[in-house]
């Protein structure tokens, strides 16, 4: 049982992640399946880097097993950050103390049970959160700061910038020389953020993100905030929304999308308006409203089939968005889906290496050929790799490729130069990665000259 991914992801906060899912969110009894769907629920909300690391990394392995001994682990998870059983209308919490680690001539600060940035480009600041259980029928309606004190200063931290690189390649300790000179302060001061996270049982999770740490980047000067307090409007309602979902997840350009939608009370009548719109995923922008319904005195079950012609409409990956409001416009329940319009898919037709035997110091010629089999424009990379016996990466070989178009084959190819390898056997195969998915190939099996054929067992990334 690994967690691994097939594209990139950020320095240091691979390991950053990795060590949170083990120490914080791992805790004693837990299966790995239940932390490491708490860690995803808890990251998806604190921005796009992290919403990025939600969807590319994976559980390989029975989520049922993995279950964390009890120790050092348990001891670990009173640095998780604090979830709260609501509902509460005021919070007051002191942020932990940062500590600094210096590597490699820079300084990386952490707020222990907190976490960090991630978005390429950015420096990398931490962060704190706090999470608050509501149950089904509680609403939040806002959260605003009311408190922000004991404010500590320093100076002379040099934080790195966040830089990607591909996962199966070690961190070396060397970060490129990638800085900030403006003099605005990172992140913007004063700055917090929260959002709520729905429950499959229809409560919810409000997630509040303190930024207590404060960076310039010219003058190197540090303001740290400790003490916090939030007020937290919520409204009570019996309504909520049962379901939203649409028949596929992915559909053709001009196809009809249809999604279906099921609310239910559990109370008093009153009376309930309805809004369903279809939102660009990226940019949150409204593209086209499909339901707005007045229900007076909803006290029962109600459900709507509702159908979108995408026709006219960019590929690309969209929102059906339900928002419940009652007849004073506070919000009473809210709910989206996501579906993807355009086919993104590709297929391997064609891999060689030649010659399949060969003498050390030989040059093995790898080709492959891809084909657009999906009906969008796709961006990705053709890799080759060469294994050993055991598994080990001997070799790697990656071209890019941009907006290949539907219908439409491209190949690659390269030379292995087999000088200084060792006697044995090697099995190369040739993957394509695109849109958070790959196509592959099966192993290519080669051997030095003299060579017997075994049995020949790879690792699978």
């Amino acid at each position: 049982m690994y967690i691994g991914s097939t594209e990139v992801s950020s320095i240091p906060d691979n390991g950053a992640a990795g060590e949170a899912f083990l120490k914080t969110w791992w805790k004693a009894n837990s299966t790995a399946g239940k932390a490491f769907t708490d860690l995803k629920r808890d990251r998806w909300s604190q921005g796009t880097g992290w919403q990025f690391w939600v969807t590319q990394y994976n559980l390989y392995g029975d989520p049922k097993y993995g279950s964390a001994p009890p120790g050092s682990m348990r001891e670990a998870a009173a640095e998780q950050p604090p979830i709260l059983a609501g509902p509460l209308a005021t919070i007051d919490l002191t942020v932990p103390d940062y500590t600094v680690v210096n590597l490699g001539g820079w300084d990386f600060v952490d707020i222990p049970g907190g976490t960090t940035t991630i978005e390429e480009g950015l420096l990398r600041i931490p962060y704190y959160s706090v999470a608050i259980t509501y149950p089904l029928g509680t609403k939040v309606q806002g959260v605003e700061m009311t408190d922000r004190s004991g404010m500590q200063s320093a100076s002379g931290l040099n934080l790195p910038v966040v830089t990607n690189y591909i996962a199966d390649r070690p961190f070396t300790g060397k970060l490129p020389d990638r800085r900030f000179s403006t003099n605005e302060w990172q992140p913007s001061p004063g700055g917090f953020d929260w959002s709520v996270l729905e429950n499959p049982d229809g409560s919810s999770m409000l997630t509040i993100l303190i930024y207590a740490f404060e960076y310039n980047p010219l003058t190197t000067d540090v303001h740290f905030y400790k003490n916090y307090s939030f007020n937290i409007l919520t409204a009570s309602t019996p309504v909520h929304i049962t379901s939203l979902k649409t028949d596929k997840a992915a559909y053709q350009p001009d196809e009809i999308v249809q999604a279906d939608l099921l609310i239910e009370s559990i109370g008093e009548a009153q009376d309930v308006v309805a809004s369903v719109v279809v939102r660009d995923f990226a940019t949150n922008d409204l593209v086209e409203g499909l339901l707005l319904r007045k229900l007076k005195e909803f006290n029962k079950a109600a459900s709507f089939s509702l159908q979108w012609q995408s026709s006219g409409h960019a590929a690309g990956y969209y929102n059906v968005e339900v928002t419940l409001l009652d007849e004073m416009g506070n919000l009473i329940d809210q709910k989206a889906e996501m579906f993807r319009l355009g086919i993104a898919a590709s297929e391997i037709t064609g891999f060689s290496a030649t010659p399949d035997i060969f003498s050390i110091g030989d040059n093995v010629h790898l080709a492959m050929d891809f084909h657009n089999s999906g009906t969008q424009a796709i961006d990705g990379t053709a890799l080759i790799v060469i294994q050993d016996q055991q598994g080990k990466l001997v070799a790697e070989f990656r071209q890019t490729f941009n907006a290949l178009a539907p219908s439409t084959t491209l190949g690659f190819s390269t030379d292995w130069d087999t000088s200084g390898v060792k006697s044995g056997q090697y099995g190369a195969r040739a993957y394509v990665l695109y849109d958070g998915t790959s196509a592959s190939t099966d192993v290519v099996i080669l051997a030095a000259k003299g060579q017997i054929y075994l049995p020949l067992i790879l690792r699978e990334e």
